[in-house]
């Protein structure tokens, strides 16, 4: 599939485990990094999209090609009102609640949410949520 002339490439498991998770914060929140990953990327560039297990444990990864984002910078990214702000995103619209969002969503259905930066992949957003144990 191809988005804003980026190709999204999903990686996961036919057989995938069901997630402690609700259905219409969890559609937000893939589609909020989803669109986080596209609008910050080289444009014509893939965006990834990798679901595993890890343990008891379901684990997203969103990543795209961009700059290397700063350490602190990447740690400011789930407060309130803080955006990205250089060449790429000035031209973009957003108020900046995007991950604050997100996160307050991930940690209410007792998962995490971290990101990270580097030379590979610019963004990379890591969700993990709970595995449902079988009843």
């Amino acid at each position: 599939r191809k988005h804003d002339g980026h190709e999204i490439l999903v990686n996961m498991p036919e057989d995938f485990p069901q997630v402690v998770a609700d259905k219409g914060r969890l559609e937000q929140v893939v589609v909020n990094l989803y669109e986080n990953a596209i609008k910050y990327s080289y444009p014509e560039t893939p965006i990834y999209v990798d679901v595993k297990q890890d343990g008891a444990k379901a684990v997203l990864e969103f990543k795209n090609k961009c700059d290397v984002i700063p350490l602190k910078k990447l740690k400011s990214l789930f407060d309130k009102f803080v955006r990205l702000d250089d060449e790429m995103t000035r031209t973009t619209r957003g108020s900046g609640l995007g991950l604050f969002i997100v996160k307050g969503l991930i940690e209410a259905m007792k998962g995490s949410v971290e990101l990270f930066s580097d030379e590979e992949y610019g963004f990379q957003a890591k969700v993990s949520l709970n595995i449902a144990k079988d009843e």
